[in-house]
């Protein structure tokens, strides 16, 4: 019995730690790169509100399933899972989790709206022209 509960939280534990929403060398690079024109976040980029996420992860796994839905966020599906399964004490990582990522995938969606969006891409250009001018 023993070794099946140790089996459990290791699964449980390696299924967190890949499933939280990270952004790559390059999306911080990137993401640094943009802000240092003075370009601050809009609600066209803040797609998950954290403190929603955050809230929803009270219930076992719905802020995860929040984070995932209509996003590319497929990983934060699993994390839902172990939630589910290791409700209430879920919530003591849940919450601060479904933040932070929430947090992560608006920055990288800050990133994709100034990069490939139309209206961000000129923004960005336009920034990049005046401080390339000064």
């Amino acid at each position: 019995m023993r070794k099946k509960m140790n089996l459990l939280l290791s699964l449980a534990v390696i299924t967190l730690i890949t499933g939280c929403s990270t952004m790559s060398r390059t999306e911080k690079h990137l993401y640094r790169e943009i802000k240092a024109y003075d370009i601050q976040e809009t609600e066209v980029t803040k797609v998950k509100n954290p403190y929603l996420a955050a809230g929803l992860n009270i219930l076992p796994g719905i802020g995860n399933v929040y984070l995932a839905w209509g996003t590319e966020e497929t990983q934060q599906i699993p994390v839902a899972v172990v939630n589910f399964f290791f409700w209430p004490y879920s919530i003591i990582w849940g919450l601060p989790q479904a933040g932070v990522d929430a947090e992560t995938i608006n920055k990288k969606e800050f990133i994709y709206y100034h990069l490939y969006d139309p209206n961000g891409r000129a923004i960005l250009n336009s920034r990049k022209n005046k401080y390339q001018k000064q």
